[in-house]
């Protein structure tokens, strides 16, 4: 990352802001999730926090993402949403909840769609986030975040 001209050693703390270039490349990402029997839909990056940063002439990059969509799957609505993917969580948790009439069924219905969830929607939008970190640390340097 090119540092400004009063920081041309790059020691001095400074940070560019990569939100735009993140929700954009993001949106990308989990729009290309398709997945059989499944019905995704309002994607929404409640939070983006995405920055390239210097400090001592080393390169920083730091993100915290928050992410929700609804679902439905087997005659069953709800949410699945992502509260804390940053550089900081061990592993991305995700939390399902069911919506609708689909919150009053029984837990025995509910729980083939938790498993299906955690077996295969879960992991495709955790594979798309880890795409778009690979890429975010990956960025060139002097690339533009926008």
């Amino acid at each position: 990352m090119t540092a400004s001209t009063w920081n041309d050693k790059r020691w001095f703390w400074e940070e560019h802001n990569a939100n735009v270039w993140a929700k954009e490349r993001l949106t990308e990402l989990v729009n290309q999730i398709h997945l059989d029997g499944w019905e995704l839909s309002d994607f929404n990056f409640s939070s983006i926090q995405a920055a390239r940063s210097i400090r001592k002439n080393r390169e920083i990059r730091s993100f915290e993402i928050v992410f929700d969509c609804k679902f439905k799957f087997n005659e069953m609505e709800g949410k699945i949403s992502f509260p804390d993917v940053s550089e900081d969580a061990a592993e991305w948790e995700a939390i399902l909840s069911f919506t609708g009439k689909s919150n009053d069924k029984p837990a025995s219905e509910k729980k083939p769609v938790r498993a299906e969830a955690e077996k295969v929607a879960i992991p495709a939008f955790r594979n798309a986030f880890a795409q778009w970190v690979k890429e975010f640390k990956e960025l060139p340097s002097e690339a533009p975040a926008k």
